[in-house]
């Protein structure tokens, strides 16, 4: 079996320490092996609440219920940790276009979250005040890109898409589907939002790729590719500009 921490720039991923906190001028970003995490799959489900516990109960396909008790236990875990909460004393409510948010806890008004998963990897982004997307893929190197590109991406990045070297249009198909729904997570509306309304660097090397809107809105969006190994992609999209991202496991 594939070792997903093969390749990885394991000294840029640090030990989560014991006490952390939060500030307007970083993001925290974990990154979770969820067969690692596996071993503690009933500690997760322990602390889900019963409407995550029933969904839970719901997945017919083992890995599947695994990945989401794994994912959402390791998301309360992380809030607990900088904010001082009982991770099982979260609740969350759905927004209109499906990103979930924070809705009991009055101090943590200004904490934002995203969470995003593939195969054996999760990522968590937390973060305070700042608008954030997170999304990770596995490449699949099996899919008919060029079609694919023809239906979802924007005309700029179909032209880019297409100076690609054949050798790696997986990868790059891969990185410009990451920023993409990376942004459109942070923006909040989904794909309501319009995925050939706005283009990004599809350059899978670029690691602080662009977005650029058709209709600028005046906000300032910034994208950040996340290291993790040649298996995968993922990005982080974030409001207000630059900003410095600390990468824990």
């Amino acid at each position: 079996m594939n070792n997903p921490w093969k390749n990885t720039w394991k000294e840029t991923w640090m030990k989560t320490p014991d006490t952390l906190s939060l500030s307007e001028d970083h993001i925290d970003v974990w990154l979770c092996d969820l067969k690692q995490l596996s071993g503690e799959i009933n500690n997760f489900y322990s602390i889900l609440s019963e409407d995550e516990r029933e969904r839970a109960d719901k997945f017919k396909v083992e890995d599947k219920r695994q990945q989401y008790i794994i994912t959402r236990g390791a998301l309360r875990q992380r809030l607990g940790l900088v904010t001082n909460i009982k991770p099982e004393d979260f609740v969350f409510k759905i927004l209109e276009h499906g990103k979930p948010v924070m809705a009991n806890n009055y101090q943590c008004a200004d904490i934002t979250f995203n969470v995003s998963h593939s195969h054996d990897l999760a990522l968590i982004a937390i973060s305070q005040k700042h608008h954030l997307g997170l999304d990770v893929e596995k490449i699949n190197h099996e899919s008919k890109h060029d079609q694919l590109v023809t239906r979802f991406f924007s005309k700029a990045e179909q032209t880019e898409f297409q100076t690609i070297a054949d050798a790696n249009k997986a990868r790059a198909f891969c990185a410009c589907w990451t920023r993409k729904e990376a942004f459109i997570k942070a923006v909040g509306t989904g794909v309501s939002y319009g995925l050939d309304k706005f283009d990004v660097t599809v350059d899978p090397e670029n690691n602080t790729p662009e977005i650029t809107l058709h209709n600028p809105s005046g906000d300032t969006w910034s994208a950040i590719n996340l290291p993790i190994n040649n298996e995968y992609m993922a990005c982080l999209v974030s409001d207000g500009g630059d900003v410095n991202v600390r990468y824990w496991r």
